[in-house]
């Protein structure tokens, strides 16, 4: 038996700050590697969900604390109840060819965690590049 904060797998997710996930070039780049995937909004979401609940990663955030995951995490964030469409994904895409003028805003950090999360998971290099 081990605590939560006991994180000894091998492969820890170390999550940025939320300073650097809300730059307008981190949101940019980020857009920019989904959009290179080619997924459809619930495909985005659908992909995010196989990652978290499949490999149960350990995530760190900034200040060291572990994040955890439950069967609800990925609906609260993208507020599927309100958004059954996700079209918020769909204006998230668009700043792929177009960089957001401000930082993103406090409200939408949740989606950023995940979504970058989800890149860290499967593609640790591109996730790195997103806020370099």
């Amino acid at each position: 038996m081990r605590a939560d904060n006991d994180n000894f797998k091998d492969d820890i997710i170390r999550l940025p700050s939320d300073a650097q996930l809300r730059r307008p070039s981190s949101v940019q780049r980020l857009a920019i590697a989904y959009g290179a995937m080619g997924y459809s909004r619930r495909g985005i979401v659908d992909e995010l969900a196989n990652l978290l609940y499949l490999i149960d990663p350990v995530v760190i955030d900034a200040s060291g604390r572990r994040i955890i995951f439950d069967d609800e995490s990925i609906d609260r964030a993208f507020r599927t109840e309100q958004d059954a469409s996700l079209r918020w994904l769909s204006d998230w895409l668009a700043f792929q060819h177009r960089a957001p003028v401000k930082d993103a805003q406090a409200r939408t950090l949740e989606r950023y965690k995940l979504l970058w999360i989800g890149l860290a998971l499967a593609y640790p290099n591109m996730a790195a590049a997103v806020v370099r």
